[in-house]
């Protein structure tokens, strides 16, 4: 059970004086935080500052304590003792090259900014032989207009699952969308989505109750979708408590696995957390975040294309 797993992973002794010790940080820096902006006020009663002095100490007490997210200070450490191949940034200034591709992120006027970058390198065997398999995401956030008209166009964890060459070798985009009847292209934009918005039927009841698929190459989204395929994704999907929304896509040699958020009830690791809560104790954004890892791995694991891998 991937519970029992997060459970004793949170029991390990590195892992609590991890964050023993981010907690110690954290208390230490709001006590000197605290005293530097109680400092301000008094010394602005007494007259001896102007007002500017303690609203900048307010100031920087609320950047400092910004820095205390432990997306930032904990879990890029986690990462690596979750697994030494896998990494974590939350502020990041590192774009996949798909990030710019209008299929995945649809048509929007501002880029608002992506974070929480993971990456992942790992071999898999299958029966053909061994192949490394390479795992990137990030959130991504988009909008269109301006002030009062400004509109989040998305707002969605994207992960690319890249193939070795030729596994999948796909010219023809396959796209798999949850939330049957939407009107809303998931990665197709309006200009490209009448062009491959031919809806593909597929053998099993059960995967068409949850997804929507389209192709304009019918023959290869069946060899792409064999019911291998499909048992993975709808695997996938259900190792998740309700209140996601995911949809995929096939092209080339990758899969992209999208979490849309504004589509979502559970937010999962994406939900601020409260700084003043003592990390040692309320685990749940580190637990939701190894939650994450270990199901994408396990869709790894999972998936063998045309059972080549």
């Amino acid at each position: 059970m991937i519970e029992d797993t997060v459970k004793t992973f949170l029991e390990r002794s590195d892992i609590q004086n991890l964050l023993t010790n981010a907690e110690k940080q954290k208390k230490k820096l709001l006590i000197k935080m605290g005293f530097f902006v109680l400092i301000c006020i008094v010394l602005f009663i007494a007259n001896l500052l102007f007002i500017g002095i303690p609203i900048i100490g307010i100031g920087i007490f609320l950047f400092y304590l910004k820095k205390l997210d432990p997306r930032i200070t904990v879990m890029s450490q986690i990462s690596m003792l979750i697994d030494p191949d896998f990494s974590y940034m939350y502020k990041t200034n590192i774009f996949p090259i798909w990030i710019k591709d209008k299929k995945l992120l649809g048509d929007y006027e501002n880029f608002d900014g992506a974070s929480n970058y993971i990456k992942y390198k790992i071999k898999k065997v299958g029966n053909v032989g061994t192949c490394d398999i390479l795992l990137e995401g990030i959130r991504v956030t988009t909008s269109s207009g301006r002030g009062k008209y400004r509109q989040v166009v998305c707002d969605a964890f994207i992960t690319e699952i890249k193939l070795p060459n030729g596994i999948l070798g796909i010219h023809t985009d396959v796209s798999v969308k949850a939330e049957r009847g939407s009107l809303i292209p998931v990665f197709e934009d309006s200009k490209t989505f009448g062009v491959t918005k031919n809806k593909v039927f597929l053998e099993s009841g059960d995967f068409e109750k949850m997804f929507d698929v389209y192709s304009s190459d019918q023959i290869k989204a069946r060899e792409v979708l064999n019911p291998h395929t499909m048992e993975t994704l709808m695997h996938f999907i259900k190792s998740f408590e309700g209140g996601r929304s995911y949809d995929f896509l096939f092209t080339k040699d990758s899969i992209f696995i999208k979490y849309d958020l504004l589509r979502s009830k559970d937010k999962s690791i994406f939900v601020s957390p409260n700084l003043m809560n003592n990390f040692t104790k309320d685990t749940k954004i580190f637990s939701d975040f190894y939650n994450e890892f270990l199901r994408l791995k396990a869709f790894i694991a999972d998936f063998d294309p045309f059972y080549k891998i």
